[in-house]
């Protein structure tokens, strides 16, 4: 009977780990984190770790200030303090303060595991604008195998060999409008590229806010007009109701 010896090297998040990549590798390859060892020898990584940069801008594109965010996803067993959405309970991963300077940015937010819901929550929002609802997040996977020895890549695993798999991860904020994904720079719109933009460490969003409506508040000068106006038409009616019945 053969035996088979299988080495994990361990980093922890925050040190020199490519591009934040995390996945499975084969016999003989090493891993970022510790993760499942399955029967074929291979060893899985199935936890997850990225970086989000949210800016909060105006429907120009001007930096707004004083809006806070938080990143919840499908609560656990034993957690507290939890926000419920759509019927749903969800716990608290990270917070983005951007009330400073209409920027923030987490560079890891460490847990992510695929099957779980995420959504990011506008806690606060400027002064004088709406808060957006609740905002789907996808933690998007893409799997990339390497042959070894060799240099060949694929996205389906190898029938036989030694490989290297690498998944790519990226959190996507799914939103029709409102919502714009760029690179670093902001130069350049990736919202609708049809990528996920996984090969960065931090992944870079803009979130627009619309500027909210006041109404006037009840029984305030903004009714006053109305109410009199309104006061005038019914005794008017009256009048002409009284003449009428007097010709008759």
């Amino acid at each position: 009977m053969e035996k088979y010896t299988l080495t994990v090297s361990y980093r922890p998040a925050g040190a020199n780990i490519t591009n934040w990549h995390t996945g499975s590798y084969g016999s003989g390859m090493s891993g970022n984190r510790a993760g499942n060892i399955l029967k074929d020898n291979t060893h899985i990584i199935n936890v997850y770790v990225k970086g989000l940069q949210i800016t909060k801008v105006d429907i120009d594109d001007r930096i707004l200030t004083g809006a806070e965010f938080a990143l919840y996803r499908t609560a656990r067993d034993g957690e507290t303090d939890l926000l419920e959405i759509n019927g749903r309970q969800y716990y608290r991963i990270a917070e983005f303060d951007t009330s400073a300077t209409g920027i923030a940015v987490k560079e890891q937010i460490d847990q992510l595991e695929e099957g779980e819901e995420y959504y990011l929550v506008e806690i606060q929002a400027p002064s004088g604008y709406n808060a957006i609802p609740p905002l789907p997040v996808d933690l998007r996977t893409s799997d990339v195998f390497t042959q070894k020895p060799g240099t060949a890549t694929q996205t389906t695993k190898p029938d036989t060999g030694i490989y290297d798999w690498i998944q790519n991860t990226s959190l996507k904020l799914n939103s029709e409008s409102g919502v714009k994904q760029t690179n670093a720079d902001n130069t350049v719109d990736l919202t609708h590229t049809g990528t996920a933009n996984s090969n960065n460490e931090i992944i870079y969003y803009r979130i627009i806010n619309n500027p909210g409506v006041e109404l006037p508040a009840t029984g305030g000068s903004g009714t006053q007009f109305f109410t009199i106006l309104g006061s005038i038409l019914i005794l008017g009616a009256g009048v002409q109701l009284w003449r009428r019945r007097r010709m008759i």
